[in-house]
C-alpha cells in the first residue's frame, strides 16, 4: 500500500513539473515573440538592434554603417538620423553607436554620439 502511495505521489509530482515547464516556456516564448529575419543576421544587424533597444523612444533611419575586422574581432559603427527631432532642436538629430564583437559575441556597446544633450 505504501509503495502505491509513493508511485501516485511521484506521478502527480512529475505531471506538475511538466505542466509548470510548459507554462514557463509558453510565457517566455510568447512574451518575446518577434518575427525572425528571412536571411542570416549579421553583426551589423545586431548592432542596429542593440541601438534601437538601448533607446526605444528614438525613431531613426540608419544613415551610415561601417565595419572593421581583425582576426576574431569586429568593430561596427552605426550612425542614424532621428526623424522625430526637428532640425536645430534641443535634442541631437544625429546619433551613433559603436559595437565590438569578439568571435561573434558582443563585448562592448557605447554611444559615440548620444541621443540626449
Amino acid at each position: 500500500m505504501r509503495g502505491l502511495a509513493v508511485a501516485v505521489c511521484s506521478l502527480l509530482f512529475l505531471a506538475g513539473c511538466t505542466t509548470w515547464n510548459s507554462a514557463v516556456d509558453k510565457m517566455f516564448s510568447s512574451h518575446n515573440a518577434q518575427p525572425q529575419p528571412a536571411g542570416p543576421v549579421t553583426n551589423i544587424d545586431r548592432c542596429i538592434d542593440f541601438m534601437q533597444k538601448a533607446y526605444p523612444d528614438a525613431h531613426f533611419e540608419v544613415s551610415n554603417k561601417r565595419i572593421a575586422t581583425h582576426a576574431n574581432e569586429s568593430v561596427i559603427d552605426i550612425q542614424g538620423t532621428r526623424d522625430d527631432v526637428p532640425v536645430g532642436g534641443k535634442m541631437p538629430r544625429v546619433i551613433a553607436v559603436q559595437c565590438r564583437f569578439e568571435s561573434g559575441v558582443i563585448a562592448e556597446f557605447h554611444w559615440t554620439s548620444a541621443p540626449l544633450p
